[in-house]
C-alpha cells in the first residue's frame, strides 16, 4: 500500500478509534475507499476547548477538476448553498443518467384535477397536462401548515395569494417557491396548497395518486432538519445556515473539514423516521436533500454534496454511491419480484412513524400502486393474499392495535416503538406453495361470487367442511348484527377450523424481545402443538385455553418430508362476536397434529 505525505499527515492526528470506512467508490476497476477519522483539535483555527474529540473529515483541498482530483473537499459559502452547483447538478443528471433517473410519465385519470403552485404567480393553478415540476417533501408538524380548504381556495388561487411577505406561508413552502423560482421552474406540487384538505373525494383521488405525483416530478426538494412546516430550506437564502469548515495547511497541502456522510445526517433527521416521507423518497426519482450543513443530490445513479467533489466526469463513467438510496431511505429494488418489493417494503416501512393513525394506508398507497401487485384488501394484496396475511411482529402486543385498520393487515398495528432491528416479517417466501385453503370473503354481498377474494380454495374446504356435515354440525354464515359501518368495512369472513390450546406459562429458555417471550402452547396430553411471541403482560390477564384458527396450509414437500401438509395457525380473541388477531404462531403444524385435537368448524368475522 501507497502512503502519501497527506496519509502521513493524517495518521498522526488520529485517535482511537482506529479510521473506518464509510464508503467505497468505483471507475471502472479502480476502487477509492473513503475514511472518517478523529483528529487532535491541534489544528488552525479549531478551538480545542469546542472540539477537542470530535469526529472530522479531512480530504485534500480540490484543484482544478479532473479525475485525479475526486474525492478532494471543497470550500462551501457557510451562509447559502451555491444555486448555480444545485442547477449544474440537476442538467449533469438529466444529460448524463439515461432514462434511469428520468421522472416517469403518468396519465391522469379523466376526472382528476392536480393542482400545482405556479411560483412566479404565486398561486394555485390547475397543471397544465406534461408540465415539469418539482414536488416537496417536509414535516407538516404538530400545527398543520396553511392548507387548501374551502375557505381558502379564492385567496390562495388568486394571483399573489402565497406572496412571500404573507405570514401565514410556511417558511419551508416560501423556501421551496423561492428556490423552484431561482431553479428556473415554475410549476411546484405541496400537499397541503395542492390537495382540497376539507373535500374527501379530491383527497382520496390525490392519495390515490402519488406514485404518479412524485415519481413524475422533475425533483423532489426534501426538507431533512426541524420538525414542521417553519423549519425552511438552510442555504436557500442568505444567512439561513451556520456551515463551519476548517481548513489546515501541512508542507504545503491544504487539508479542509467535511461534513458527516448523508447516512449519518439521516439518522439524525425527524424527516427520515416519518411515514408518508418514506413514500415520498421511495417514489422520487431525484431527490434534492437540505441539511443543516449542506445540500445533497441524490438520484438513481449516484449522491452528490457540496463539500466534496465527487461529480465523475461522464467519460469516465459514473461510480456506484458509497451509501445507496436504498439503504438509506429503506428502497426496495424494483428490479425483484412484486411480491418480494412488498414483503421487504411493507417490513421497512412499519418502522416508520405517522401522527395520524388513520394514514397507515394512505401513506404507503403510492408504493403499493407503484408495484403493480393487483389490488389491496387494507394493505393486503388478493392475488397474493395468503401468503401476505402469513405476517409476525415478535415484539406484538394488543396495545399496538390502530382501530382505523383491521388486526389482520399489518396496518392495523403501531410498529414503530419496536425495538427489533425486523419490526415486521413474512413467514412465507415468495419460492413457497401455499395450498389454496381458506377462501376469503369480503363483508358486502357476503357468499356471492363477488365477494370471494380466494374462491379457488373450495375444495380444499370441503375437505374440513365434510366430516362435521356429516355429524350435521355444518355452520352457517352469520355475522354479529349492529356491527358499525366502519367495522363492517374491515371485515375478513372465512370457514375455518378451530381448536383450544393450553398456554404453558412456563417461558422457554430463549430469546426475548421487551416484554415478548416464547410461550408454548400444549394439547390435552401436554405434547407442544405451537410456539409464539407473546406480551406477557397481556398474557397474564388471559385464561390458560385460548383458541386458535387455521388460515393457511403449506404443502408437503416443502417443509415435511413425512409427506404431512403445515398449518399455519393464528391465536385470536373475541369481542362482540368479532374475532381480533393476537399473534401466528411461528412454525406450521403438521396437518395430522391438527387434525387429532377436538377440532370445531366456524365462520369467522375477524375484524
Amino acid at each position: 500500500m501507497h502512503i502519501s505525505s497527506h496519509c502521513l499527515f493524517l495518521l498522526d492526528l488520529i485517535l482511537p478509534p482506529e479510521p473506518h470506512i464509510t464508503g467505497t467508490y468505483y471507475i471502472g476497476e479502480r476502487s477509492i475507499n473513503i475514511y472518517r477519522i478523529g483528529v487532535h483539535p491541534c489544528l488552525k483555527g479549531i478551538a480545542q476547548e469546542e472540539y477537542f474529540g470530535v469526529q472530522l473529515a479531512l480530504n485534500p483541498l480540490e484543484e482544478p477538476l479532473n479525475s485525479e482530483n475526486l474525492f478532494r473537499g471543497r470550500t462551501i459559502d457557510t451562509e447559502r448553498a451555491d444555486l448555480k452547483r444545485i442547477r449544474n447538478w440537476c442538467e449533469s443528471c438529466s444529460h448524463n443518467h439515461g432514462t434511469k433517473c428520468k421522472p416517469i410519465k403518468w396519465k391522469r385519470d379523466n376526472d382528476m384535477q392536480i393542482r400545482m403552485i405556479n411560483v412566479r404567480e404565486r398561486r394555485v393553478v390547475n397543471a397544465p397536462p406534461g408540465c415539469e415540476y418539482f414536488a416537496l417533501s417536509y414535516l407538516w408538524g404538530s400545527s398543520a401548515p396553511l392548507k387548501l380548504t374551502s375557505e381558502t381556495e379564492e385567496r390562495l388561487t388568486s394571483l399573489g395569494g402565497l406572496s412571500d411577505p404573507l405570514e401565514d406561508i410556511p417558511q419551508t413552502i416560501k423556501d421551496a417557491m423561492y428556490l423552484t423560482e431561482r431553479l428556473g421552474k415554475v410549476f411546484l406540487w405541496v400537499d397541503a396548497i395542492c390537495i382540497k384538505q376539507d373535500d374527501p373525494d379530491d383527497r382520496t383521488r390525490q392519495i390515490n395518486n402519488m406514485d404518479s405525483i412524485y415519481a413524475g416530478a422533475k425533483m423532489t426538494i426534501a426538507c431533512a432538519v426541524g420538525h414542521d412546516s417553519n423549519a425552511g430550506l438552510p442555504g436557500v437564502r442568505r444567512n439561513s445556515r451556520t456551515t463551519k469548515q476548517y481548513v489546515a495547511d501541512w508542507n504545503g497541502h491544504a487539508l479542509i473539514s467535511t461534513s458527516r456522510p448523508y447516512s449519518e445526517c439521516m439518522k439524525r433527521s425527524t424527516w427520515n423516521y416519518r411515514g408518508w416521507v418514506f413514500q415520498e423518497a421511495n417514489l422520487s426519482q431525484r431527490l434534492l436533500v437540505f441539511t443543516e450543513e449542506q445540500v445533497y443530490f441524490h438520484c438513481q445513479t449516484t449522491l452528490w454534496c457540496e463539500d466534496t467533489n465527487v461529480e465523475v466526469p461522464p467519460q469516465l463513467g459514473y461510480p456506484s454511491p458509497s451509501e445507496r438510496l436504498n439503504d438509506v431511505h429503506g428502497r426496495v429494488s424494483r428490479d425483484i419480484a412484486p411480491l418480494q418489493q412488498y414483503f421487504l417494503t411493507v417490513s421497512r416501512y412499519c418502522r416508520r412513524q405517522l401522527t395520524e393513525a388513520t394514514d397507515s394506508l394512505n401513506a404507503i398507497q403510492g408504493i403499493l400502486n407503484f408495484m403493480e401487485i393487483g389490488t389491496c384488501y387494507h394493505g393486503i394484496p388478493e392475488s397474493y393474499f395468503d401468503k401476505a396475511i402469513l405476517w409476525i411482529s415478535c415484539g406484538i402486543s394488543p396495545q399496538m392495535r390502530r382501530p382505523s385498520s383491521p388486526s389482520w393487515s399489518w396496518a392495523g398495528w403501531d410498529l414503530s416503538n419496536i425495538e427489533d432491528d425486523v419490526a415486521l416479517e413474512f413467514l412465507s417466501t415468495i419460492d413457497q406453495t401455499l395450498a389454496p385453503e381458506v377462501v376469503w370473503e369480503r363483508p358486502s354481498s357476503i357468499g356471492s361470487p363477488e365477494s370471494f377474494i380466494t374462491p379457488q380454495a373450495k375444495s380444499t374446504q370441503a375437505d374440513w367442511e365434510r366430516p362435521f356435515v356429516r355429524r350435521g354440525l355444518s355452520v352457517e354464515r352469520v355475522i354479529p348484527s349492529g356491527v358499525p359501518d366502519n367495522l363492517s368495512s374491515q371485515l375478513l369472513c372465512f370457514y375455518t377450523t378451530s381448536a383450544i390450546l393450553k398456554v404453558d406459562r412456563h417461558k422457554l429458555p430463549t430469546e426475548k424481545r421487551g416484554r415478548n417471550k416464547f410461550y408454548r402452547f400444549v394439547d390435552s396430553h401436554q405434547h407442544t402443538v405451537a410456539i409464539l411471541f407473546l406480551d406477557s403482560k397481556w398474557l397474564s390477564t388471559q385464561p390458560d385455553m385460548l383458541e386458535f384458527i387455521v388460515v393457511a396450509r403449506l404443502w408437503s414437500n416443502e417443509r415435511w418430508p413425512e409427506d404431512d401438509d403445515g398449518l399455519y395457525i393464528m391465536l385470536i380473541e373475541w369481542k362482540d362476536g368479532i374475532a381480533y388477531r393476537v399473534q401466528l404462531a411461528v412454525d406450521p403444524v403438521p396437518i395430522s397434529q391438527w387434525a387429532r385435537l377436538d377440532l370445531k368448524w366456524k365462520y369467522i368475522a375477524m375484524g
